[in-house]
């Protein structure tokens, strides 16, 4: 199970979780750990410091920082999203207005008022 980090250094958990099998009715059952959710591998201390660094800091600086993948941020992210703010209800949504996107690859965000995207939406005949 990984941890939060202690300073530069990366920590793991190695902890014997007891399991019960049962012979009669073949029903299993798990240790519970208060500090651990039911088949996660990451501690509530590291969902709590994802969560506190993905207000501050883009997906990928989080993943680079903490040395999970990019994709276990996301779903970390998303699940704070929806507990805060309940599901997306898009009903009645006429509009979906952006303020930047990506021209190419990199950090070069576009703003839809200049002019490189009055081009795109004239070549596309948008204007």
């Amino acid at each position: 199970m990984r941890d939060r980090d202690w300073f530069d250094r990366r920590v793991w958990l190695d902890v014997p979780i007891r399991r019960l099998d049962c012979y009669q009715c073949g029903a299993r059952a798990a240790e519970r750990l208060s500090w651990l959710d039911t088949g996660e591998r990451i501690t509530h201390r590291l969902r709590a410091w994802i969560e506190a660094l993905v207000q501050i800091l883009p997906i990928a600086h989080v993943a680079q920082l903490t040395g999970l993948h990019w994709h276990t941020i996301k779903r970390i992210d998303h699940r704070r999203l929806q507990t805060r703010y309940g599901a997306f209800d898009a009903q009645g949504v006429r509009r979906l207005v952006m303020d930047e996107f990506a021209l190419h690859k990199g950090n070069r965000p576009s703003n839809p008022l200049s002019r490189s995207a009055m081009r795109v939406r004239q070549a596309h005949g948008q204007m």
